[in-house]
């Protein structure tokens, strides 16, 4: 997801605003004959305080949602369904692996498809993205997993952006309101000490039942391998001379596109 951008006083710019050097405020944007254009204002609200002599009443976010109406109604009327762009930016989305893919896939699928991606497009606003995240969150999804359900979304209306569907993106700073309520943060975790990692290894050594896990935890709390990194290990990347192990590959039992589940081999995080 592309980096926040704000300005001198800590204001969320949106997709195509951005703050000049000499603190006016800037948009940039494409007409309906596909032109590259932009507008400047000294406020970016109506509430800001305008220059000495400006008597303008409009902010560049007036100024803004004037455009975005004019670009709506000189847009020719499409019903192509969130559902139908979908398809199209997954079709494309080559660069990254199928694990990844996968997971992008399940995410839409379990929240997005049947609730509003059978809808038109161009009559999602923001107001009903902001409704489903509460909702999201209230029927007790993570923030973090909401994060990565908004990785998913955006890229979605912003290509109907870029293919002159839709005026602007209704998905732009919505999760980042949300990442400001403290008490939706993720919770803190204590990791153990060493006193209890002495512990647990201990019970595990003189446990029947559990003794052969006792070199699998010794790794993992030797080192803070992950499972799938562990899983991978061969005795080539073990150098006992060094006392070093070697990470270059990850072996997870994962889902793939077709359906079926397999264990893959890949690059490590």
């Amino acid at each position: 997801m592309a980096r926040e951008r704000r300005d001198n006083k800590g204001r969320l710019l949106l997709t195509g605003e951005a703050q000049i050097r000499n603190g006016s405020y800037t948009f940039r944007y494409t007409d309906e004959n596909g032109v590259r254009k932009s507008i400047t204002n000294w406020k970016l609200l109506p509430e800001d305080p305008p220059p000495k002599g400006d008597t303008n009443p409009e902010c560049l976010r007036d100024m803004e949602n004037r455009i975005t109406d004019r670009r709506i109604k000189a847009m020719p009327k499409k019903t192509k369904t969130v559902n139908a762009f979908w398809q199209e930016y997954i079709s494309m989305k080559c660069e990254i692996a199928e694990t990844t893919l996968v997971r992008y896939i399940y995410l839409y699928n379990k929240h997005v498809k049947n609730e509003w991606g059978k809808r038109p497009i161009q009559s999602v606003r923001y107001s009903d993205v902001k409704r489903f995240y509460i909702s999201r969150l209230k029927h007790g999804l993570s923030l973090s997993t909401l994060g990565n359900l908004n990785n998913v979304i955006h890229p979605v209306f912003e290509l109907a952006c870029r293919e002159h569907y839709i005026a602007a993106n209704p998905v732009d700073g919505v999760y980042q309101e949300f990442k400001k309520r403290k008490d939706w943060e993720p919770k803190h975790r204590d990791a153990l000490t060493e006193e209890e990692q002495d512990r647990l290894l201990s019970y595990v050594a003189h446990t029947l039942d559990y003794r052969e896990l006792l070199p699998v935890l010794t790794v993992f709390l030797g080192t803070g391998i992950r499972s799938g990194e562990l899983a991978g290990l061969t005795w080539d990347d073990i150098d006992f001379k060094k006392n070093t192990i070697s990470i270059n590959h990850t072996m997870n039992y994962t889902a793939t596109l077709d359906g079926t589940c397999k264990y893959t081999v890949t690059v490590p995080k």
